[in-house]
């Protein structure tokens, strides 16, 4: 089944294209995800500072909603979920050991 949806884009109203690999996307703000982490780890670290750690805590929340839009397309069509835990099984028990398991993020403008 051909899905397709029309989207606003700075290109004007543009047709979804369904002919190349499932892409799933989603723009984050590296401020609200992993920039300035180490420097709040730090000060959690040295002096267990509850407001650092709160900080912490919500740029991983922020990371994971990301991940989770990012994700769901790859799940919905392709099963992408069931191969990753399979694959993690796997390296776990040793079947697989040479085996690694990467998530690229992508810095523009940096």
């Amino acid at each position: 089944m051909d899905e397709r949806l029309i989207l606003d884009s700075p290109l004007g109203k543009q047709e979804t294209d369904s002919r190349g690999a499932v892409v799933g996307v989603v723009r984050m703000d590296s401020e609200r995800s992993y920039a300035g982490l180490g420097d709040l780890l730090e000060e959690y670290i040295n002096h267990t500072s509850q407001e650092a750690w709160e900080k912490i805590t919500a740029k991983i929340d922020y990371t994971y909603e990301g991940l989770d839009l990012a994700l769901f397309p790859l799940q919905a069509k392709t099963g992408f979920g069931h191969e990753i835990k399979s694959r993690l099984e796997n390296v776990k028990r040793r079947r697989d050991a040479g085996r690694k398991v990467n998530f690229n993020r992508t810095l523009p403008g940096l």
